[in-house]
């Protein structure tokens, strides 16, 4: 969900299981070293989209 761009990342939080989009950006940074948004960003840079 999080390389779709069409998708918020409040959107990505809800479908995959969190109610709180803060929740979801520290479970990620923790998982990533980064944040969700910067984690897509790099992605469409890499084209790995």
């Amino acid at each position: 969900y999080l390389a779709d761009p069409s998708l918020d990342i409040k959107e990505v939080a809800f479908l995959i299981g969190y109610e709180d989009q803060n929740s979801f950006y520290r479970a990620f940074r923790l998982w990533e070293g980064e944040t969700p948004s910067n984690w897509r960003k790099q992605t469409r840079l890499n084209g790995l989209n």
